[in-house]
C-alpha cells in the first residue's frame, strides 16, 4: 500500500530517527567478535525459518514505561536505559566471555509498564494484567517461532512491573517445560544487589575494584534512598546524552518516601506520586544533588555488567540448575507484618488472591460488622 502526502508533488515525511535504521542498513544479521546479532524487526519469514541454532539463541527484549523522572530527566529514561544496559551486556560478553559464541536476537523495545508514578501527568501506566498478558503472548510467540531463551531487560524497578514480567515468564516456562524454555528478567536481582543486600559492602567492593575513594556516610545515605530518578538514572541518561539531563538536579534536595506510601500508591492513584498526593511535586525519590560527588556511572555499570553475566550464564549454560536462584524471587519482603501481608495480596498479577481471597476477606470483615450494628 502506497503512502501519499497531502501534496502529491512532495515526498512523505517520516520520523528520521526510526526509519533511517532501515534506510541505511537492510541487513538483519551482523557479527561482532564472538556475538552474532540478529534484528528481529528486519528478518523475514524464510530467514527466520532457516536461522541456525534458534534453540541456543538468546532473545533480548527491552521493556520499560514512559514515566516522570523528576523535572530533569526525560519521560523515556527507563526505556532508553534498557538499551544502554543491553549495550553494556554485549560489551562485557565480548570481553569476559570471548571464548564463547552467542547469537543475540534483538527484539523491538516495548515502551510500556506498570507500577509507575501514575499520579503524575505524563506517566503512561498500564495495568498489571495488561503487562502480564502482553509479555505472556510475546513469549509464547517467540517459543512457537523456535526460540528457547529470552532475557527481558527492564530498568524500571516498579514492584508490580517486575512481578508481572516474572509471572508471565513462569507461565510460559511451565507451559513448555519439556522444551527447556528459559526466560529471565534481572529486575529483581538488580534491586536486590543494589538496595536489598548490604549496599555498603556491595559498593565498597566495586569502589575498590575501580580504585575510587571510599564511600562517605553521606554518600551511603544517598544510595539507600536512591529509588527513582536518582544517582543511577542520572548517570545512565548522562552516559547516553548529557543534553537529555537538565542541570537543575544540582540544586535539588532529598525526597524520601517509605514503603507504606508506595504500597498505598498501588491502590490509590493520588498516592502514586513523588511526594504522595502531589501530582505536580518533585517527581523523584532520591537525593539527586549527590550525583556530582563521584563517577557513579562507573560504579553502577560495573554492577549491571556482573548481573548481566550471571543471567546470560544461566540462560546459556548446559545445566538448568543455574536458573533456580533467579526464578520467583521475593526481594521485597517486609519486616512489618501488615506491610508483608499487603505485599503478598496486592503484588501477584495472575492469582486467585486478587479475584477470590481478597473479596472473601472483605466480606468476612464487613458481614460481622453489619450484624453487630444491627443488634
Amino acid at each position: 500500500m502506497s503512502i501519499k502526502s497531502s501534496d502529491d508533488t512532495k515526498k512523505p515525511v517520516f520520523p528520521p530517527e526510526f526509519l533511517d535504521l532501515f534506510k541505511t542498513d537492510a541487513s538483519y544479521m551482523n557479527v561482532d567478535q564472538n556475538l552474532t546479532i540478529v534484528k528481529y524487526d528486519k528478518i523475514n519469514f524464510q530467514q527466520l525459518i532457516e536461522l541456525p541454532g534458534k534453540e541456543r539463541a538468546i532473545v533480548l527484549i527491552p521493556i520499560s514505561p514512559m514515566e516522570i523522572h523528576g523535572k530533569y530527566l526525560p519521560l523515556s529514561s527507563d526505556y532508553i536505559e534498557c538499551y544502554l544496559a543491553l549495550s553494556l551486556l554485549k560489551d562485557v560478553l565480548k570481553k569476559e566471555r570471548s571464548s564463547n559464541t552467542y547469537t543475540l536476537v534483538e527484539f523491538p523495545g516495548i515502551p510500556l509498564g506498570t507500577g509507575t508514578n501514575r499520579g503524575h501527568p505524563g506517566t503512561i501506566n498500564n495495568s498489571r494484567r495488561t503487562i502480564y498478558e502482553l509479555c505472556k503472548q510475546i513469549l509464547d510467540g517467540l517459543v512457537r517461532a523456535g526460540f528457547r531463551k529470552v532475557l527481558l531487560m527492564s530498568v524500571h524497578h516498579g514492584m508490580t512491573h517486575s512481578f508481572a514480567i516474572e509471572e508471565a515468564a513462569n507461565k510460559i516456562m511451565h507451559k513448555y517445560k519439556h522444551q527447556d524454555v528459559r526466560i529471565l528478567s534481572p529486575n529483581h536481582w538488580i534491586a536486590k544487589t543494589i538496595y536489598m543486600d548490604d549496599p555498603k559492602a556491595v559498593f565498597s567492593k566495586y569502589i575498590e575494584r575501580l580504585g575510587q575513594q571510599p564511600l562517605s556516610d553521606e554518600e551511603l545515605k544517598a544510595i539507600n534512598m536512591d529509588h527513582h530518578a536518582g544517582l543511577m538514572e542520572i548517570a545512565f541518561v548522562m552516559a547516553i546524552n548529557k543534553q537529555l539531563v537538565d542541570p537543575v538536579y544540582k540544586t535539588l534536595g532529598p525526597n524520601v518516601e517509605k514503603m507504606d506510601a508506595q504500597l498505598k500508591g498501588l491502590l490509590v492513584r493520588k498516592w502514586a506520586a513523588h511526594p504522595p498526593k502531589e501530582p505536580l511535586g518533585c517527581g523523584y525519590n532520591a537525593d539527586p544533588s549527590f550525583f556530582d560527588k563521584r563517577d557513579w556511572f562507573a560504579l553502577f555499570s560495573e554492577i549491571l555488567k556482573d548481573v548481566g553475566l550471571l543471567y546470560i550464564d544461566a540462560l546459556a549454560g548446559d545445566s538448568r540448575a543455574a536458573m533456580e536462584p533467579f526464578i520467583e524471587m521475593r526481594p521485597w519482603k517486609q519486616k512489618k507484618v501488615v506491610l508483608e501481608l499487603a505485599r503478598r495480596f496486592l503484588l501477584p498479577t495472575n492469582s486467585c488472591r486478587n479475584c477470590c481471597i481478597i473479596p472473601l476477606l472483605v466480606l468476612a470483615i464487613i458481614i460481622p460488622w453489619l450484624l453487630y450494628l444491627s443488634t
